[in-house]
């Protein structure tokens, strides 16, 4: 309840109301509280990859502030930054810069560690070690997959789980009938309501394995290419299938079989 007052003696009225209306709506929550602590983990790795994200973009905005340009030069490895701060102008921006590479490196460290967990735990629970079968899914992928749905069984039909990850297409409409006509439909988007890091694995996996070439993804997306779909569709429609692999594996209990995709 964003809306109004916020008062412990006005919540349970609205409550009262919206539960008569029928519009309470459902949240999922894990039942086992160690299905929580390893969502923390993943939700820790996923916040540390963001940080190094953000400090290596403060790292090249500084050098561009300084007025020194740079190409394909690798600006955050100990060899590439030497040339690159030698290339300053004064001995306070070198400092400025210095201080900013450092907090890179902590970050770094605290990255690796975090990723070494994540390996270690994915190849611990059976069902995630199936998901790693999975061309273009690796220990953080099949974690975040895991974590986020829980059980295969939330989701009754696969086309709710793309809705859930931003896959799923909507459409809005809008005005009344004109004399003889029917009503004029908007058209069709995907859904704006979702869970970004579930929809970032099926863009991960996505790019990834169509990256990589010799793959049943990448086969589906290059004969989707040579119907004449768009490539952004066709990589939606791998994305999609992304996703659908590991949920029916799970909901299952199979193994991974190309056939799936």
């Amino acid at each position: 309840m964003s809306d109004g007052d916020k008062d412990d003696s006005v919540d349970p009225g609205k409550l009262a109301e919206l539960y008569r209306l029928g519009a309470l709506r459902s949240v999922h929550h894990p039942q086992r509280r160690s299905m929580m602590d390893q969502r923390r983990w993943v939700w820790l790795y996923l916040d540390q990859v963001e940080l190094t994200v953000a400090a290596k973009n403060k790292i090249k905005a500084a050098y561009r502030f300084h007025g020194v340009l740079y190409g394909k030069e690798d600006v955050y490895s100990v060899e590439g930054s030497k040339p690159m701060l030698a290339r300053l102008p004064s001995r306070s921006a070198r400092c400025q810069l210095e201080l900013l590479y450092h907090n890179l490196d902590q970050l770094m460290a605290e990255r690796y560690r975090l990723s070494d967990r994540l390996n270690r735990t994915s190849r611990r629970h059976p069902v995630v070690k199936t998901f790693l079968e999975i061309p273009g899914y690796g220990p953080v992928h099949a974690m975040t997959f895991w974590v986020i749905v829980d059980t295969p069984w939330r989701f009754s039909t696969v086309r709710k789980l793309w809705t859930y990850a931003g896959l799923g297409l909507e459409r809005n409409k809008s005005g009344l009938p004109k004399a003889g006509k029917p009503y004029s439909n908007g058209p069709v988007h995907l859904n704006w309501h979702y869970n970004r890091r579930l929809k970032n694995v099926a863009k991960g996996v996505a790019t990834t394995t169509i990256g990589m070439g010799d793959n049943p993804f990448a086969q589906v997306f290059e004969r989707l290419v040579a119907r004449g779909t768009s490539p952004s569709n066709a990589t939606l429609t791998v994305g999609r299938k992304a996703l659908a692999v590991p949920w029916a594996m799970w909901k299952r209990g199979e193994r991974y079989r190309s056939d799936l995709i």
